[in-house]
């Protein structure tokens, strides 16, 4: 075995453990899929060691694919020397289910822990598809310590406690996102915040997909300068479950929806525009007098094939 490059014991359900020290042995592997099997990694201070510790696998110098699952979310602030720059494909989780999704560099984490460990920062800077579970103390994304997040395409954010998503200049660091879902943060209270930055920094530039659902004290989707938004890409949008929310877009920005399809506004009890009218404020932020009142909100999505709206009074 030790002269293994490739393998593949995934979606195993019936393997309870692996021997310490087997997995390091393997030090020509450039290829290990582990991943919806054995999640029981040791970590560092685990006394009794009865299966393999996840430091056997950076030990694997010449690893190129990782597919793996851990439990152990400690593993997120220690570091691990490694072949990390090296992985081409990975799909990494960390206390959360084993997501079998197409993307070929993704991470699903559970239970962030801050500070991140280096080889977790890295990873980050790589990744293609990012989702975050049940994290308390992000706060802002944008204060993840790493150096350029271009590759995120998608970005899923479930059950996390934060007050804002984005931050003004970490929007150009996001800037080849494509979807973005934000569900059940209940803390939330702005999603982008467009203030303090360039036009051609703005990011969103492909945004094509955004979903909102359970978010009971959002307040404001695009904080900020509207002008510098730049949206034109954006097709699909749902809303849904956001009861403080009072209208979805400003003028500015509807007259920015040239390839929008479908827009979707379920059970949001609080909300009165689609399109704010004049003097309206947009998450506190008072928008250039405007008179919508005569002009019907549709006409600013000419390519709209689908609205929905149900329940949106409580």
């Amino acid at each position: 075995m030790t002269k293994l490059k490739l393998l593949d014991i995934s979606n195993n359900l019936f393997l309870q453990g692996i021997p310490p020290n087997l997995i390091s042995k393997l030090s020509l592997l450039e290829e290990l899929y582990i991943g919806n099997s054995f999640g029981d990694w040791e970590v560092e201070g685990t006394t009794n060691e009865k299966n393999a510790g996840f430091s056997e696998v950076p030990s694997l110098t010449r690893l190129t694919v990782l597919y793996i699952h851990v439990k152990n979310t400690n593993v997120l602030s220690i570091d691990f020397d490694g072949p990390w720059r090296n992985l081409k494909r990975f799909r990494i989780c960390v206390n959360d289910d084993y997501w079998d999704i197409a993307s070929t560099k993704s991470m699903h984490l559970k239970n962030l822990t801050n500070p991140l460990a280096n080889w977790v920062k890295l990873l980050l800077e790589k990744t293609e598809y990012l989702t975050f579970t049940r994290s308390r103390n992000l706060e802002v994304i944008g204060k993840i310590d790493v150096q350029g997040l271009t590759g995120w395409i998608c970005f899923h954010l479930r059950a996390c406690s934060i007050d804002r998503v984005f931050s003004s200049d970490f929007n150009a660091t996001v800037s080849n996102l494509e979807d973005l879902h934000v569900e059940y943060c209940y803390s939330l209270k702005e999603v982008f915040y467009l203030e303090e930055i360039e036009e051609e920094r703005s990011g969103l530039t492909r945004l094509r997909e955004l979903i909102l659902v359970g978010l009971p004290k959002l307040m404001s989707i695009w904080k900020g300068n509207h002008e510098i938004a730049q949206l034109e890409n954006l097709k699909m949008m749902k809303v849904k479950d956001c009861g403080k929310l009072r209208n979805i877009f400003s003028k500015t920005l509807a007259q920015k929806l040239h390839t929008l399809e479908h827009l979707s506004i379920l059970k949001c009890g609080s909300l009165e525009e689609i399109v704010s009218n004049d003097n309206a404020e947009v998450g506190g932020e008072a928008v250039q007098q405007m008179d919508l009142s005569t002009v019907p909100p549709l006409l600013f999505f000419q390519n709209l094939q689908k609205l929905g709206m149900i329940l949106l009074q409580d």
